[in-house]
């Protein structure tokens, strides 16, 4: 497969310890290879059609229809209730 580093990456190509070149080469379809592309320093090239990693939503964010929400902060602490064993018995 032919891949090509992103801008101001620079990835050590294992099989020949040198840098990847600015213009890409071709790969190994390896572990070692996808995980370079998932964690995006590297794009996979297809038929000269660059592939982008694919941006990930804003942590602590839903969609609700067509706008985010941020997600509601979870309480800490002893549950309440008829049943909560730390309440304090007065």
């Amino acid at each position: 497969m032919q891949v090509i580093p992103v801008e101001g990456h620079t990835v050590i190509d294992p099989d020949t310890g040198q840098a990847l070149p600015p213009e890409g080469a071709d790969v190994p379809e390896t572990d070692f290879w996808f995980r370079r592309i998932t964690d995006g320093d590297v794009i996979r090239v297809i038929d000269d059609i660059e592939l982008t990693p694919i941006d990930t939503p804003q942590e602590n964010t839903v969609s609700i229809g067509m706008a985010s929400q941020p997600l509601p902060t979870q309480q800490r602490g002893a549950p309440r209730g008829p049943f909560n064993p730390f309440r304090s018995v007065s």
